[in-house]
């Protein structure tokens, strides 16, 4: 289920994978304007969860270390975020448990229902 148009309001408007790059980018130059600084708001969670969506728009598979990336957090601080936003119902997980970073994980039905009602109302 890929959705490349917002609300179908008119084929001028942004589209959903739009929205969620838009978003990730103002985090980016958040970060560039502090210098890489870490900053106390950064928020791990939300980043893995829009980067899922970003590679789930893209048709490309996302891996924990990926994740973990995305996050821009240490992969055992990503593993404590993933983990929690299994728990809740946000993610799931596929892979050898042995590998936990090589793990591909995607958005459960219900992430990619909150992530759209989010996109929105940006």
């Amino acid at each position: 289920m890929r959705l490349m148009r917002g609300d179908g309001a008119s084929a001028e408007a942004p589209s959903y994978l739009d929205k969620a790059i838009a978003i990730d980018s103002q985090r980016r130059r958040r970060a560039q304007v502090f210098d890489g600084t870490p900053i106390v708001l950064e928020e791990p969670a939300w980043d893995i969860l829009l980067q899922l969506f970003i590679n789930h728009e893209r048709a490309a598979e996302m891996t924990v270390q990926l994740a973990s990336e995305a996050g821009l957090v240490p992969p055992s601080h990503s593993l404590r975020w993933i983990d929690i936003l299994e728990a809740q119902g946000l993610v799931h997980r596929s892979g050898d448990e042995q590998l936990p970073l090589e793990q591909t994980i995607g958005l459960t039905l219900t992430a990619m229902s909150k992530i759209l009602h989010f996109l929105d109302y940006v």
